[in-house]
């Protein structure tokens, strides 16, 4: 099998307890190549339209989800990555490059990070890194802008717990 269909196979009840217990559309995000994919996907029970449709990528510099995870890559490498995906997405990457190195040093401390109107307009996320052997992954709550802060206070202790449990199974998994 391989590593992302383990990955998904193992992270899908996380993915949808956390979705159950929080009513809220849960993912999971991982690279594939240079894009951002959604690689799981459990649906809330609520009424919001989300756009993360499984296999879809997206540039890492447009979302939260994608700067945790370049605030994974080798700092080193990173102004060289960002440049590249500035490039790729039109943007002015002289301009641009130390505003989103700063909020990737910033987001680097902490692991996890939430964001208005991240993934589309009125949908926000609250993101946390789960670390593995194979490579990091990001699990996602996304919400109703409106309802972001309500949700942080609620659900930020359950979702890290949820990411650190899914940390530790995927690591014992990946590792055999």
């Amino acid at each position: 099998m391989s590593t992302l269909l383990c990955v998904r196979s193992i992270a899908r009840p996380y993915i949808v307890e956390l979705s159950k217990n929080t009513n809220e559309t849960v993912c999971l995000s991982g690279w594939e190549a240079d894009k951002i994919v959604v690689l799981e996907r459990a649906s809330g029970v609520g009424s919001l339209a989300v756009d993360a449709t499984i296999g879809i990528g997206g540039n890492p510099t447009h979302s939260s989800i994608g700067k945790l995870l370049l605030s994974h890559v080798e700092e080193g490498k990173l102004p060289e990555e960002l440049h590249r995906f500035l490039a790729e997405k039109g943007a002015d990457a002289e301009n641009h490059s130390l505003p989103l190195l700063q909020e990737i040093a910033r987001i680097r401390r902490h692991d996890h990070c939430c964001a208005r109107n991240d993934v589309q307009e009125g949908v926000s996320t609250l993101s946390h890194l789960v670390e593995t052997c194979a490579g990091n992954f990001v699990t996602s709550i996304l919400v109703a802008t409106e309802r972001l802060e309500e949700v942080r206070k609620e659900f930020a202790s359950k979702l890290q717990k949820a990411a650190r449990s899914l940390e530790i199974d995927l690591l014992a998994h990946l590792s055999e």
